[in-house]
């Protein structure tokens, strides 16, 4: 693999991992903004921490922007509109990814009006080892820790909203920005 090949493979992967970060923005903050827009925002903010040698910064803000294929949505969150056709390839890893990635969640677990409530369903609540239905289990929004990686009841869980607002007092965007020095 060649530096370039290497820089782009890594820029990639790093937009799979931001492209849904402004949905987080638009949970705490209440911004009534596409979250794609918020996350290529996000990445205009993180600019100055990462090296421009390990990925392209600007790839990166263009495929969390364009990460959608909906044509029902706005153009200037559409992959379809990226005129680069090498760009508009990797832009579409990221979106097939995305849509793969939230199959587990069905139609009438997770409607638009109550996505600032829905949770992360564990993976395994999908899956039939022979011994009646799965519980739903879901994942808590509170730091990661060993006590806390593990997915629970929902009944187990606190208000989905208050954690947002918890979990961005506390500073999630700084901690963030912290892991790209």
């Amino acid at each position: 693999m060649t530096e370039q090949e290497k820089r782009e493979y890594q820029t990639v992967i790093l937009a799979g991992l931001l492209h849904d970060v402004g949905k987080f923005m638009q949970r705490v903050k209440g911004v009534k903004k596409r979250h794609p827009l918020l996350s290529a925002e996000y990445v205009d903010e993180i600019k100055g921490k990462i090296k421009q040698e390990w990925v392209d910064l600007d790839l990166i803000r263009l495929l969390c922007q364009r990460h959608h294929e909906d044509t029902r949505l706005p153009e200037d969150i559409l992959v379809q509109r990226i005129n680069n056709n090498h760009n508009r390839a990797l832009a579409y890893l990221v979106s097939r990814a995305d849509n793969y990635s939230s199959e587990e969640r069905s139609d009438e677990e997770c409607s638009w009006t109550d996505f600032r409530e829905a949770r992360l369903m564990s993976i395994f609540s999908k899956v039939d080892i022979g011994k009646g239905e799965p519980t739903p289990l879901y994942y808590d929004l509170q730091p990661l820790t060993p006590k806390n990686v593990f997915p629970k009841d929902e009944k187990q869980l606190n208000c989905a909203y208050y954690n947002y607002h918890r979990l961005g007092q506390e500073g999630f965007v700084g901690d963030s920005h912290g892991l790209f020095i």
